[in-house]
């Protein structure tokens, strides 16, 4: 459980450094010193327990060679192997739930949307080529290349570029979109 608390607060506390390196000059100098003169990255100290669980994964794996399949050890070996496995497992889905909320607020804050909700997931960005079609299939204005955002239940378009303000923003909720093929030569 301690593992899966630090994992919660972790990017919460990568965060904060982050702002004070930016706002405390004095700060930000004892950390340049800590790390010319020790090597050592407070950034980088705050992620050791997250990767010593990898770590431990490993270990087991490799001492579990080592000892009888029969014995005692072996079974109590293999539990704690698995007890380890699902914790590793449980922070990497915190990491990971961080990160997907850290990303929809920066492309919530660079759109000027509303973006943020318990159960909304950032897919993927890039550039789309959107066509306007009417009913009967026919084409109603030059493709555009448009920037988009997919979450797992809307869709983001934007000008060609994601920081132009002069382009307006269209959200399209994916429960009344549809994908019409076209031959791309693929």
């Amino acid at each position: 459980k301690e593992y899966t608390l630090y994992s919660e607060k972790h990017a919460a506390a990568c965060a904060l450094l982050d702002n004070y390196k930016r706002t405390n000059q004095g700060l930000l100098a004892l950390l340049v010193d800590a790390l010319l003169t020790k090597g050592c990255d407070l950034s980088e100290l705050l992620m050791l327990p997250m990767e010593r669980i990898s770590k431990y994964v490993s270990q087991l794996s490799e001492v579990l060679k080592y000892v009888d399949v029969g014995s005692p050890e072996h079974a109590s070996l293999s539990s704690a192997l698995g007890r380890v496995k699902e914790m590793e497992q449980a922070v990497h889905v915190r990491v990971e739930g961080w990160q997907n909320r850290q990303k929809i607020v920066e492309i919530q804050n660079m759109l000027d949307l509303r973006l943020a909700a318990p159960h909304r997931k950032y897919l993927y960005e890039g550039m789309l080529q959107v066509e306007m079609r009417d009913d009967r299939g026919h084409t109603l204005a030059i493709p555009r290349k448009r920037m988009c955002f997919l979450m797992n239940d809307m869709l983001i378009l934007k000008g060609a570029s994601a920081y132009s303000a002069k382009f307006a923003t269209r959200t399209l909720p994916l429960l009344s979109a549809f994908l019409v093929d076209s031959d791309m030569g693929g």
